[in-house]
């Protein structure tokens, strides 16, 4: 790992001078810190930091969301926010800057030095992304052999820049589920020693639960690795979509009220949808992630529907989920189906890898079907999945030219 030039902008002197041990302390380079954020720009212009840990809150004429804007605009350095609280209008400004993490306070060395290394790879992979960009703009000034050989030179430059974020990010998303492992074993070692077995069993429920989390991280990232290699399982058989949705709906309904959110089944109270040719499991896994997503980013206390329809050619179905969130940035949909992509929720209390819409765009591509988003009229966002239509002189499967 090379050594990182990094730059402070903290206002609390305390903790000012604590990330500067913990930067240092890991062998990368402070170039340079501030308390106040209108002495960010002359820093950033001056030392060229890779990345900047900005508190949000700084004090003065402008704040840290405001220094950050300014120096995106000029320079390329990765930003990392740190704040103490994020409401809901600060979140906003902070998504339209384009950070690249945020750290909570108070600060961990752990967090703080997994967030500066994963901004930091992602900021080469932007400046390779940049530099692959001009590259195809030169096409016409070399010769078809040496630009094929230099866009493979580029092409394994960010695959192996991707492989090291990935670790990153692993290490950082793996590390919570483990430590409540590790923190619940140690309390029951010490409750079975003090006499106190009537505390046991809730601490059993949270290492059962952080292994239960862990095992979906892992399963959601052999089923991608095996969907980009052509090796993901799909066990296509005749069944009932209304079936599965409403199997779906009673698994999730216990999340729903944690969530003040009511769940419309709009498919059960209407006509049965048509048979489809499908894999009954799959399409639980892309109904709990879609179904999931709306109950814990749409707005409290709001509704999800669920409902389905048949195309004019009955050839398809389409299951529709709607919710009345605050829906998704224009800028951040084309992201929306991205691996790690979880549209600058880093900020939020929402776990997860963003692996999911990733994972069911695989999965429905592999089932003839396909996936896709639309915003709401008034607000929220609508997700719809489609499905080939099964029929009786089906031998091998429905057309899969018929689903669209």
């Amino acid at each position: 790992m090379p050594s990182i030039k990094v730059l402070i902008a903290e206002d609390e002197p305390i903790t000012r001078g604590y990330l500067e041990d913990i930067v240092a302390g890991a062998g990368h380079e402070v170039v340079g810190t501030t308390p106040t954020a209108e002495d960010v720009l002359p820093l950033v212009t001056k030392f060229h930091p890779d990345v900047i840990i900005m508190d949000i809150h700084l004090k003065g004429k402008i704040d840290g969301i405001d220094a950050a804007a300014r120096v995106r605009l000029a320079h390329d350095s990765a930003v990392v926010f740190l704040t103490a609280y994020a409401d809901a209008e600060t979140v906003s400004r902070a998504r339209h800057v384009a950070s690249f993490g945020y750290v909570k306070k108070p600060v961990t060395e752990q967090e703080v030095l997994a967030s500066i290394e994963i901004a930091y790879h992602k900021l080469r992979d932007e400046r390779a992304h940049r530099a692959f960009r001009k590259l195809q703009e030169e096409l016409r000034e070399f010769e078809f052999d040496d630009v094929k050989r230099r866009i493979d030179q580029q092409k394994m430059k960010v695959s192996e820049r991707i492989k090291t974020e990935f670790i990153q990010i692993m290490s950082h998303d793996f590390r919570t589920p483990l430590m409540q492992i590790s923190s619940s074993l140690a309390l029951i070692d010490d409750f079975a020693k003090t006499g106190s077995p009537e505390l046991i069993p809730q601490f059993v429920d949270i290492a059962k639960q952080a292994t239960a989390r862990l095992t979906r991280y892992v399963d959601d990232m052999l089923d991608l690795a095996a969907a980009r290699t052509d090796r993901l399982q799909v066990e296509e058989n005749i069944i009932r979509p209304g079936e599965v949705v409403r199997l779906v709906l009673d698994d999730l309904r216990r999340l729903a009220e944690l969530k003040d959110c009511r769940l419309v089944d709009h498919i059960s109270i209407g006509a049965e949808l048509p048979a489809v040719w499908a894999d009954a499991g799959r399409l639980r896994q892309v109904l709990v992630s879609v179904i999931s997503n709306a109950i814990l980013y749409g707005a409290s206390g709001g509704l999800v529907t669920v409902s389905g329809l048949e195309s004019e050619d009955d050839n398809r179905i389409r299951i529709i989920v709607s919710d009345r969130g605050k829906g998704i940035a224009v800028e951040a949909v084309d992201r929306l189906f991205q691996p790690f992509e979880r549209l600058d929720q880093q900020i939020g209390p929402i776990e997860g890898l963003g692996l999911g819409l990733a994972l069911s765009k695989e999965i429905m591509a592999r089932m003839g079907g396909a996936i896709g988003y639309k915003p709401n009229e008034d607000g929220g966002a609508t997700f719809w999945i489609d499905l080939p239509v099964w029929r009786d002189n089906d031998s091998d499967g429905p057309c899969r030219g018929c689903a669209g």
